[in-house]
């Protein structure tokens, strides 16, 4: 995906369009944008080395507040009760229907990646989750190696 480029002088900063995300993720939409000299950088403060400096250890203070605060959350998810599946669900895949023990695949973690394709998509999935996608298949034998078998899924029919 190409993003609208905001020009300064010889500088060019990718600036993403605010409702791509979303338009991707719900209409399944392609989108591509290009540069024109008349598009503007918006204002933004300048200054000083020592302005940049000081306004950069605030922001390593609060990094680092919030990575504590990240790793207390973390340590919370994982300390949260597991539940027992009692539903008998069933899955459409390439080899046909399966069970949620079958996806398992006889390994004691199943690692799921929601890939944004949905049933009324008409341009294919979304191509954040389509580029990385193409990177499955190298770790694949890696995970598996460590007990985890990595599936994809979609809410789009198995055919599409």
């Amino acid at each position: 995906m190409r993003y609208k480029l905001k020009w300064k002088g010889a500088v060019a900063l990718p600036v993403p369009p605010p409702s791509a995300c979303q338009e991707q993720r719900y209409a399944g939409a392609i989108h591509a944008y290009t540069a024109t000299r008349e598009d503007t950088m918006p204002e933004h403060t300048t200054g000083t080395r020592e302005e940049w400096q000081a306004a950069r250890d605030r922001l390593a203070t609060l990094e680092a507040e919030h990575a504590q605060r990240n790793e207390e959350i973390i340590k919370k998810r994982r300390e949260l009760p597991w539940v027992r599946v009692e539903k008998d669900y069933e899955f459409d895949t390439e080899q046909g229907r399966k069970t949620l023990v079958e996806l398992f695949e006889g390994r004691s973690v199943l690692l799921a990646y929601n890939i944004m394709y949905g049933p009324d998509f008409q341009l294919g999935a979304c191509p954040g989750c389509t580029s990385l996608a193409d990177g499955f298949d190298g770790t694949l034998v890696h995970l598996n190696h460590q007990d985890v078998t990595f599936i994809g899924f979609s809410r789009a029919p198995i055919d599409r």
